[in-house]
């Protein structure tokens, strides 16, 4: 599963970054692969989802006039 976040409007420099239930992600966490693909860009990969990746994904993109941010759940059937 993967999922992209892009800026369409905003001054450089962008700083994107990802959180699951509020929790700040980085790549590695929990099978998880972050890559920026540009400038205004970001990835967020899971090869073998499981039930521990369920839960809310928040893509936040901030520059120095100010930050937005988008959420999504991700619903995994099984047990957790």
């Amino acid at each position: 599963m993967g999922i992209q976040c892009t800026v369409i409007k905003g001054d450089l420099p962008i700083e994107i970054s990802w959180a699951l239930n509020n929790q700040a992600l980085t790549s590695g966490d929990w099978d998880v692969v972050i890559g920026r693909m540009s400038s205004k860009s970001s990835t967020l990969n899971i090869d073998y989802i499981a039930a521990e990746h369920r839960g809310i994904y928040t893509c936040r993109a901030r520059n120095r006039a100010g930050e937005s941010s988008y959420s999504a759940e991700l619903k995994v059937n099984g047990d957790p």
